[in-house]
């Protein structure tokens, strides 16, 4: 049976990307050639198309789909027209596409070269994201920092990942502080999100296994009155704890799925 089941995820992950690179492509050249002249509002609403189209195209062709606990967290703010700041679980590409379907505008953190791949990364330059210089590592925190609090003045969500770097499911690492210390420098609250999409899109797999992603927001954490290393560690508490009952609820869902197999 798996000998069977493997061909047929290479050749489902295949019309993925086929579809993942040709809508990167046509969106991307609409908004570097026109989308230039449009308003900020105008520009971001059409290049959002990408991650939602990308969404849907996983479901399609993937049969990855999601369920997500706790919307009406976030909603409580975006209904006030609102923004905060959200530090994210990062195990793949598809937590960034998923979070531009909830809040909007978003800038996220991304480093300087990636604004120089082809298409992606300059659309990515069009809707204002925190730029990082590598290369200065001196200044990353100062540059996060500053560039964080002109978009939240601005009325703009910031997506950081706080762990730094993509993370294998089932694993932890500890949480850098910068968000945290945007947080508390700008008095924005913030939200934390746990999920578990790197059990479905590997990030170093060219294969998607169908599923349910498990996506949970949590409550909002006021940052005021609080030290970045407090407010740190209470994120990085809480998205451990929930990726643990993540996980817990999928190997119970595993064991139900077995005991009806004959």
């Amino acid at each position: 049976m798996d000998s069977l089941r493997h061909p047929i995820l290479f050749i489902r992950a295949l019309l993925f990307y086929i579809g993942f690179l040709v809508s990167i492509i046509t969106i991307s050249t609409i908004a570097i050639t026109v989308g230039r002249f449009w308003s900020f509002e105008n520009r971001y609403r059409f290049i959002s198309l990408w991650p939602r189209f990308t969404l849907w195209w996983l479901t399609v062709s993937c049969s990855i789909s999601y369920d997500i606990k706790g919307l009406d967290n976030i909603r409580q703010l975006t209904d006030q027209k609102t923004n905060a700041i959200i530090l994210s679980k990062h195990q793949c590409t598809w937590e960034t596409c998923f979070i531009q379907t909830i809040v909007s505008p978003t800038s996220t953190a991304v480093k300087k070269e990636l604004l120089r791949t082809p298409f992606f990364g300059w659309a990515i330059a069009l809707l204002k994201p925190l730029i990082i210089d590598r290369d200065q590592k001196t200044n990353t925190l100062k540059q996060l920092l500053v560039q964080g609090k002109d978009r939240l003045k601005e009325g703009t969500w910031v997506l950081l990942f706080p762990e730094g770097t993509r993370v294998l499911p089932g694993e932890q690492v500890p949480f850098t502080v910068g968000g945290a210390m945007l947080a508390t420098q700008s008095g924005y609250p913030v939200f934390p999100i746990a999920h578990n999409a790197g059990e479905y899109w590997p990030a170093k797999s060219f294969i998607k296994y169908p599923g349910t992603i498990k996506v949970v927001i949590g409550e909002k954490i006021e940052s005021k009155n609080l030290k970045p290393k407090q407010l740190n560690q209470a994120v990085q508490d809480w998205i451990n704890t929930t990726m643990c009952e993540i996980s817990q609820m999928e190997k119970e869902t595993a064991d139900k799925q077995s005991r009806r197999q004959p």
